[in-house]
């Protein structure tokens, strides 16, 4: 495995790997669980957009653990880690999330948080180098908003993100300010989302990444504010320079012939979808609701990819390509 790169550099309160605790003021920062009751309460609806099917949610997961790998934190002999409960929430591998006196679900004031270790041991286990927050070994129990609190958290150990202030100058969309009556001054926002900000958190400079960049006014046809579209065209194009065997690549050895790019230009996941599960119609565009000019449709409408392209010379049986001279040449020339 190898690290993944930083836009910009962490943000630990001891510079070494200490989370952000604590905010411009001096202050300790606000609990990922007051500020996922104040910005992301949804009551089971969806506040951002109502065109998008869980598919959208279900592929960003697939990427993500495509591309990350955050290896568990145990304790010496192999067990969980308790970070709840006397003596446990001041543990070194632990970074619980405070449960505040008047939450609306909760009727205790801890949620264990236990922090993941970047790089496995020589048997391939976590190892104790440094300790972050591993967030998934809970998601599973928690209710809906849940995620959105680990999500919150997470950054300030796992990755030690930055807030958004720097965020927002790394893309050039200029700083959030403060009035001199202290009132917050944050463009891409409305107005109800600056007070719901402004009302948990003391600084404009104190607000987490994905607290700020989650409530910005969305973009035109887009399902995210311009951080996070700045954010998201950055990792993807590295991660397209960087995979050798992207499928555009133009490498003379291993690149596609035109008729087989054209060929792989047309897989959809809804043709994925037909060709791996039990399902008869679907919208040829998965990724948002039925609806007129996404009518579902019989999946033998769904265009499909053929194969034949790939059983001419540029590849062998196995589906390495071919080398032999003659078939080189004839792929350099398309």
């Amino acid at each position: 495995m190898c690290p993944q790169s930083r836009e910009i550099p962490p943000m630990y309160s001891d510079g070494i790997d200490a989370p952000r605790r604590f905010g411009v003021s001096g202050e300790e920062l606000p609990s990922a669980r007051a500020i996922s009751n104040e910005l992301h309460k949804t009551d089971g609806q969806s506040p951002r957009n109502d065109k998008l099917t869980m598919m959208v949610m279900q592929w960003g997961q697939f990427i993500d653990h495509d591309i990350v790998s955050t290896p568990l934190m145990k304790d010496p002999i192999g067990a969980n880690i308790e970070c709840c409960g006397e003596g446990n929430e001041n543990r070194t591998e632990c970074f619980p999330i405070r449960i505040p006196d008047d939450d609306p679900f909760y009727n205790r004031t801890c949620m264990g948080m236990v922090r993941s270790a970047p790089v496995l041991d020589h048997n391939c286990e976590p190892g104790f180098l440094k300790i972050y927050e591993d967030i998934e070994t809970i998601s599973e129990q928690l209710p809906p908003d849940t995620n959105d609190r680990c999500i919150i958290e997470a950054p300030k150990d796992h990755c030690a993100l930055a807030d958004i202030t720097h965020w927002r100058v790394h893309c050039n969309l200029g700083q959030a300010n403060m009035a001199y009556d202290g009132s917050f001054i944050l463009p891409d926002h409305t107005e109800e989302q600056r007070l719901k900000i402004q009302n948990v958190y003391s600084h404009v400079d104190d607000i987490d990444l994905f607290a700020g960049a989650m409530t910005k006014t969305l973009l035109p046809d887009s399902s995210v504010g311009p951080t996070f579209a700045c954010l998201l065209g950055k990792q993807f194009k590295k991660l397209r320079e960087g995979d050798r065997y992207w499928h555009e690549t133009q490498d003379p050895i291993i690149k596609f012939s035109k008729d087989q790019l054209t060929e792989l230009r047309k897989v959809s996941f809804a043709r994925v979808l037909c060709d791996n599960f039990d399902v008869s119609q679907v919208q040829p565009d998965v990724f948002h609701v039925p609806g007129t000019g996404n009518e579902r449709v019989d999946c033998g409408q769904i265009q499909g990819i053929n194969l034949e392209k790939w059983t001419s010379c540029d590849f062998l049986p196995d589906g390495r390509p071919n080398l032999n001279s003659s078939c080189r040449k004839k792929r350099n020339q398309e």
